[in-house]
Formats: C-alpha cells, sequence, structure tokens
C-alpha cells in the first residue's frame, strides 16, 4: 500500500508538471533568494573553534536572520502547499503567480507551528528515555537516535493530515488524524521509509557530479532533487488525505 500511495503522489505530479511548476516556483524562487540573502549571514559553527572565536559571534543578528528564515519558510511553504492541496482535492489550477489562499494559508501556518511543538514535545520524551537507555547501556546511543529521528517521522505524517483538511477548509483534529490513520500505522512506517529512499536516490546524480569536478551540475541538481522530494512530500499528503479522510481511489 505504501508504494502504490507514493506512486500516486508521483503520478499526480507528473501527470500534471506545469501545474506542479505554477504552483512551486516562485514560492521555492523566493526560497533560495531567502537562503541567499539571510542564510548566508548566518555563520557557521566549528566545532574547531576556540571559546574566543565563539565569543566573538554576535548572536542579535544570528538569532534575527534565523528567525526571519523559519517566519519566512513558513509563508513560503506553506503558500506552495495550500496551492497544490487546493488543485488536487478541488480542482483550483493554479496561477503562474499562485494566489495566497487567504485565511486557509494562516490557518495551515498555524497547524505547521502546532505539529511541530507536538513533535519537540515527543521528541524531549523519547529523548529522555532514551538517555536513560544510553546511561545504562552506552553502546545503544546511536540506535536511540536513529529510533527517535523515525518515530518522529512516523509521528509527524501521520498528524500532517490535518494539513490539507485546513486547505480545502475541512475539520480534521490532531486526534482525529491520529485516530484515523490508526488502522494504517504500517502503511505510514513504509511510507517515512520510502520518502527517505526516494530522498537519497534523488541527491545522488548531485553527488557524482560534484565527485568529478561539475560543480555548477551538482548545484542545478541538487536543487531539482530539492523541489521535486519537497513537491512529492505535500503530494503524498494530498494523496493520503484524499485516500484515507474523503474514500478516493488509487489511480
Amino acid at each position: 500500500m505504501a508504494i502504490d500511495l507514493l506512486r500516486h503522489a508521483i503520478k499526480m505530479i507528473l501527470d500534471n508538471i506545469g501545474e506542479a511548476i505554477k504552483a512551486s516556483a516562485v514560492p521555492v524562487l523566493l526560497l533560495f533568494l531567502l537562503a541567499v540573502v539571510f542564510g548566508s549571514q548566518i555563520p557557521v559553527i566549528d566545532p574547531s573553534m576556540t571559546p574566543e572565536e565563539l565569543a566573538a559571534i554576535d548572536l542579535g543578528p544570528v538569532f534575527g536572520n534565523m528567525a526571519i528564515m523559519i517566519v519566512g519558510y513558513l509563508i513560503l511553504f506553506g503558500w506552495l502547499a495550500v496551492t497544490w492541496h487546493r488543485f488536487i482535492l478541488l480542482g483550483e489550477y493554479p496561477k503562474p503567480v499562485p494566489a495566497f489562499a487567504g485565511k486557509n494559508l494562516g490557518a495551515y501556518i498555524g497547524q505547521l507551528v502546532i505539529l511541530f511543538l507536538i513533535l519537540i514535545v515527543v521528541g524531549l520524551v523519547v529523548a529522555l528515555l532514551g538517555g536513560l537507555v544510553t546511561t545504562i547501556v552506552p553502546i545503544f546511543g546511536a540506535l536511540v537516535g536513529a529510533v527517535l529521528v523515525v518515530l518522529l517521522g512516523i509521528v509527524y505524517l501521520r498528524l500532517a493530515l490535518t494539513l490539507p483538511a485546513v486547505a480545502v477548509g475541512a475539520r480534521l483534529g490532531v486526534r482525529e488524524a491520529w485516530t484515523i490513520t490508526k488502522p494504517h500505522a504500517g502503511t505510514f512506517v513504509g511510507i517515512f521509509f520510502l520518502l527517505v529512499l526516494l530522498r537519497i536516490v534523488m541527491a545522488l546524480p548531485g553527488l557524482v557530479m560534484a565527485s568529478i569536478g561539475l560543480g555548477l551540475v551538482a548545484v542545478a541538481l541538487n536543487l531539482l532533487a530539492s523541489w521535486f522530494t519537497m513537491i512529492v512530500g505535500v503530494g503524498i499528503l494530498t494523496t493520503l488525505y484524499g485516500h484515507i479522510v474523503e474514500g478516493r481511489e488509487l489511480t
């Protein structure tokens, strides 16, 4: 089932590649500019830096740039995601510059924040329990970290069905999303690992180009891979919502 769902999400993108580009081109371009303008102002913290070098970093601009990037990412990603959800689920065709979906976008961003806060709480609880296990059996440290990443990814996917619901103006609470996805828990595990595998496969061409000195080609391929995996991530949530919540058949 996980393979069928991912295949359907990708098929919807490829069959509507023009609309996928319209829905994402402007938000992704602005995301890139955001990273260039503000991300480049955030200094890289090197473990080899001396305490004096670390103390010399002015944290005010760092936190300011990070805040701008986080807010900008939420708005631009939400803009892209709401546009795609509404195209697939409601048949609203995107324009070259997608329209802001009014209150739906604001609600979508708010729901993203709620999900991130839930993940932080879950992550802290699991990390504390994992820390106790690691204290007793230190060799389990790496395993605990891997389990935490997988767990958070699966929890996010299950609760993220609330996002397409918000995009189309439907009601689906976090608790209801968790309950309705319970019978499909195994499918969500499969989808998580398939998405990870897809990201790895998409990154390989760029790594190969970089290894043979074709840096510009590698950058272009990495940007393409990032765009495709982002739109697939939005698409899989749309597909899951349509299939599990609305009862649509996979084609």
